[in-house]
């Protein structure tokens, strides 16, 4: 088995105001293995083909994997998958911070939210109970300051929030969900955001009060500490050089793959690709690096209207589907 509990879907719909539970069957979360491989079962299982993303049959699906709740390297992800309002077509999209940690610890590995509300609405998820409350005084909100308003007195450390700005709720096709409060966690493809506008829907809390309990427990033990041994002797340049230059530090390798998105797509190689590496190109920044899901600050001062912590992914992909040549001008582009 992969768990030692329930695979457990919270299903909401928000055109009834209601909620229910189901069991998600184990050889559905072992064939379709982690947060992404059951996200897209779950999209292609509940969402008809030709629907409109922003319509009422289109569905968000957030979920979790084995991993997720561990505290296991690399498993700090929550996933996203829905019909996207800017392709027309699948998407995922990804998320470091607390969500996928207190979806487990609720007993959940999917949250499926669905129909549309009459007014605009949150959601408080606490374990497998949903309240509905009135998002009227919270519409129009900045992401930061409606996930603060959705949390209450409840500290960002205790609990997710993710949620949706004036972009989301105008339908941009293009909008984000964004999480960690002032951290600006984001699922950032595909406009995810939009369909969360287009239910009503700012935004939800997540809160965990149980815990997470591998199948094998002295084998994740093991596989941890195989790792970190690796981090700390075999692989310690690579390591470095991602704490120092984070997902920008495999841009040379990704170029060489072909998987770098050109101009949205056209190619997958970058011809100025050295002009954005961070690793060997002097840039000024970054000054201060934080763990995945956080962000580089950037000196000199970022862009007028920029966040002051861009990720540096985002610069250099920016770059690369924009064609520009530098990361300054992909930013004052962003």
């Amino acid at each position: 088995m992969l768990t030692s509990t329930p695979a457990l879907m919270l299903r909401i719909d928000l055109s009834t105001r209601s909620s229910s539970i189901g069991e998600i069957p184990e050889n559905v979360i072992r064939r379709y293995l982690g947060g992404r491989g059951l996200g897209s079962y779950l999209l292609y299982e509940n969402v008809p083909a030709h629907v409109d993303p922003l319509g009422s049959e289109n569905r968000l699906f957030f979920t979790a994997g084995p991993l997720s709740g561990t505290r296991f390297y690399y498993s700090s992800k929550a996933n996203l998958t829905t019909k996207s309002p800017l392709t027309g077509i699948y998407l995922y999209s990804i998320c470091s911070g607390r969500l996928a940690e207190e979806m487990r610890k609720a007993g959940l590995w999917a949250i499926e939210i669905a129909g549309v509300a009459t007014f605009p609405t949150y959601l408080i998820i606490n374990d497998q109970d949903v309240d509905f409350r009135d998002a009227s005084g919270i519409w129009g909100l900045e992401t930061a300051a409606a996930q603060s308003r959705m949390l209450g007195h409840t500290p960002p450390d205790s609990a997710a929030a993710v949620g949706i700005g004036p972009a989301g709720e105008e339908l941009v096709p293009s909008a984000a969900l964004f999480s960690g409060v002032d951290q600006y966690r984001c699922f950032g493809r595909g406009g995810a955001g939009s369909v969360m506008g287009s239910k009503r829907l700012k935004g939800f809390v997540v809160m965990g009060s149980g815990s997470v309990e591998a199948v094998h427990e002295e084998k994740l033990r093991s596989a941890r500490k195989g790792i970190l041994t690796k981090l700390r002797t075999t692989a310690r340049e690579w390591a470095a050089t991602w704490r120092r230059y984070e997902t920008a530090a495999d841009l040379e390798t990704t170029n060489e793959l072909g998987m770098i998105p050109t101009r949205n797509w056209q190619t997958g190689q970058f011809e100025a690709w050295r002009a954005i590496d961070k690793s060997t190109t002097p840039m000024g920044w970054p000054t201060k690096v934080r763990p995945c899901g956080r962000a580089a600050r950037t000196v000199p001062r970022p862009a007028p209207g920029m966040s002051k912590s861009p990720k540096a992914h985002m610069q250099a992909h920016v770059a690369t589907w924009s064609g520009r040549q530098s990361t300054r001008s992909a930013r004052n582009a962003g």
